[in-house]
């Protein structure tokens, strides 16, 4: 498996984009040979990406049952679809090349809020913004 091989797959069987209602990017890559998806994972994991493998079952794939199951292999959350992206950038060609650079650029303007300031409320994130602000200032002098 090479990002060549996996950049030439999702553009014939992927997906890339974002949920709907969602900040998360996701990569989608389906189809009904089992063994190839398998091997997707294992590459990606090689490189420290998690990518979580599933079976769907013809209910809510299409109006027309299948004669085959289809197989899935979901990659989402930045931190897993960015080093995705970046690998699979070069090689590809279809339009999806452009949405892939779309997330890419999306994340380094507008990176993932930390978890710890993410439950907080308005107020409570621009006061620990303020703090930490002046707290550099401190550094400084």
């Amino acid at each position: 498996m090479t990002w060549q091989y996996l950049a030439r797959f999702v553009d014939g069987e992927g997906w890339i984009g974002y949920s709907v209602g969602m900040r998360s990017p996701r990569i989608d890559v389906s189809q009904s040979e089992e063994m190839v998806l398998h091997e997707i994972v294992d590459f990606l994991s090689n490189w420290g990406i998690s990518a979580r493998f599933s079976q769907q079952t013809s209910k809510g794939v299409s109006s027309i049952k299948r004669k085959r199951p289809l197989y899935r292999v979901l990659i989402q959350g930045s931190r897993n679809v960015i080093p995705t992206l970046k690998g699979l950038l070069p090689y590809l060609r279809t339009r999806k090349r452009i949405v892939a650079l779309d997330i890419v650029r999306f994340d380094k303007l507008f990176p993932p809020m930390p978890m710890r300031l993410r439950n907080m409320s308005r107020s409570a994130r621009h006061h620990a913004r303020m703090l930490s602000e002046w707290q550099e200032e401190l550094r400084k002098c």
